[in-house]
Parts: C-alpha cells; structure tokens; sequence
C-alpha cells in the first residue's frame, strides 16, 4: 500500500484537531454603471382623460459599456412613445423599452452617450405617477421593487443628483382643458355660457405632440392691466377691459409655423354695451409683455384688431344669438382677454 506523503500526514493532523477553518469566498460584485436618468414633465397639470407626456434620458457618464439597457414603467397606459423600435406599451399595458447596449464615455468626448425618449400615458381622475425605472438584466414590472438581479435606476435631479418622482396633477375643473396633444382635435373649456359660467376658451393646434391647454376664469392672475402703467394705457389706447382671461398653451410659447384659431366664447352680460365693431383682444405673453406686431411703429406690440384680408394676428367678431364669438388668430399661445 502506498505510504500518505508528509504533506497528507500534516494536513490529517490538523483536520483531526479541528484546526482548520474553510472560508468561502463570496461572489464578486458586478460595479454599478455609472449612469443618470432625468425625466422632463411636460404639463404640471392636465385634464381628466387627457395624456400626460415625459422626457426620458439616461446618460452613461462611465467609461464602460452598459451591455443590455432596458427602461420601463410602473404606470399602465402608454398612449404615446416617439420610438418604437425600442420600446412599446398600451392603453393597458406599462411602457417597455429595450435599448441593447449603451456605449461608455472615452477621453474627449463633449456629450456622454445616453437615449432619450419621450412617452405618454392617459390620464384618468388621479395623479399621473409613471413610476419609471431602467434595469440593465430587464427586470419585471412583477418583481417586488423592480430591481431583478441586476443594476436598477430611477430618475434624479440634473443638479442635485437628488431622487425625484415624476408626477402630473389632474383636474376635472370645467374651466380647464387640455394635456399632451396626440392629435389636433379642438381643446377647449366648458362651453355651456351663463351667470356661472360667463366664458370659455377653446384652441386648434397645428401640430401635434405638444402641450396644449385652455384655461378661463377671473380668478387667473395675469400680470397685466389698462391702467398699470403708460405702456399699459398705450397699448390698451382708452379701452375698457371685459371678461375674463383665457390662458392659452401651443407648445409652451413656441412661434408655430402659421397661424391657429383661439376661440373665446363671452356671455353677452360680459360685454355690456360695448358694440360689436369696437371689440378688441389684448394679447400677453406669460410675463405679461404685449405680443404681436407694431404696426403704428411706437414701439409697443398692437393689441389685436379686428381682421382684413388676411388672417393674421387679429380677430373675428359674431354674435351668436345674445353671446359673443371671439375667433383670434395668432401665432403663439399667451393670456388673451377682451377690451373695448
């Protein structure tokens, strides 16, 4: 029988004694990427079953490649995502995108690389929460906390790094309308005009996939008035203001590329007795700065007029059996209210 070499012998001893301890070596960890999402809410506010949209983008700020980069949604509803090679969702399901591989930063480059895209899911009557989270093993949205076995992220802000939760309120007010367009059907307020209900706005865009709202009330608080100072009483040239304001948002102020229809709907008691032909519109950016051209050459924008030969910056003035219609015709949203 072959004799056990003096290395055996040794080890057996202390196996005997009990004086050797295994250690397992743990699994090594994979490093986490490092990566950012961020999320851009388009609307802070939208109308019950309206869409409210988001800007997504994750940036690889590593030098390694992210090998398999997936972003999903907790919230059900995909109305709208602008890619879908990579990504799909309902109005039933949550959003699931699959991006492949997100390459790593090298030396000199003046934009880490990432994705953006831009989705949007329809609103109901709660708050819109859509509950985003990237996974680079494709985790579940079944999977309690969403995290698989693999990297997850969530949105952070751009210059804290602080976590954020993407969220858009919705409202079911009669004097508010509209959302995250997904065609260029009509947005407008409650129509049905009386003591309670003495206005309402409604606006066509002419594109879609943008904000657009509508919103009437004398409880909106514009910074502007007739009297406020002399640019004011310039610009309002002695007229007396009516109404109340409609505040009106086409792709958040953005020029479009002609010019869309801004119907206000007045209750006759509104306007009192100030005739049809002397009616006019002031038109306001969101800071309160009169919009339009100067066409008397004084420096300050023209409030708008009733129109000519073309439908341009002006307005088109109808009775409508004791009510007024006011048909405005711009080229970029603002605060708008009659004057005369």
């Amino acid at each position: 029988m072959r004799r056990p070499t003096r290395l055996a012998r040794i080890v057996g001893a202390l196996l005997l004694a009990g004086s050797v301890t295994y250690a397992a070596s743990a699994p090594a960890s994979a490093a986490s990427p490092s990566w950012q999402m961020t999320v851009v809410t388009s609307l802070d506010q939208v109308h019950t079953g309206s869409a409210a949209a988001y800007t997504v983008t994750i940036w690889n700020h590593g030098t390694s490649n992210i090998s398999s980069l997936y972003l999903q949604s907790t919230f059900k509803g995909v109305a709208y995502v602008d890619d879908d090679t990579h990504c799909q969702g309902t109005a039933s399901t949550a959003l699931f995108c699959n991006f492949g591989a997100l390459p790593g930063t090298t030396a000199g480059q003046l934009v880490d690389p990432h994705v953006t895209i831009t989705v949007a899911f329809t609103a109901g009557s709660v708050p819109v929460v859509p509950g985003f989270f990237a996974n680079t093993t494709g985790a579940s949205p079944n999977d309690k906390g969403h995290n698989s076995h693999g990297d997850t992220l969530t949105p952070t802000d751009p210059d804290t790094g602080a976590a954020v939760i993407p969220s858009t309120s919705v409202t079911s007010s009669k004097d508010f309308a509209g959302g995250w367009a997904l065609d260029r059907s009509v947005v407008g307020t409650d129509a049905n005009l009386g003591k309670s209900n003495q206005q309402s706005t409604a606006v066509q865009p002419l594109k879609v996939h943008v904000p657009v709202t509508t919103q009437d009330g004398s409880t909106l608080t514009e910074p502007f008035s007739c009297t406020a100072d002399q640019i004011s009483k310039t610009y309002c040239g002695g007229k007396t203001e009516f109404g109340e304001w409609s505040k009106v948002n086409v792709e958040s102020g953005a020029v479009q590329p002609g010019y869309f229809p801004v119907t206000i709907m007045l209750y006759g008691k509104a306007v009192g007795s100030i005739s049809q032909s002397s009616i006019q519109l002031i038109h306001v950016d969101d800071q309160g700065n009169p919009v339009g051209p100067d066409t008397d050459g004084n420096g300050i924008s023209d409030p708008l007029a009733q129109c000519g030969a073309t439908l341009e910056n002006c307005i088109q003035v109808t009775k409508v059996g004791n009510n007024y219609r006011i048909i405005a015709w711009v080229d970029q949203n603002g605060g708008f209210k009659g004057m005369g």
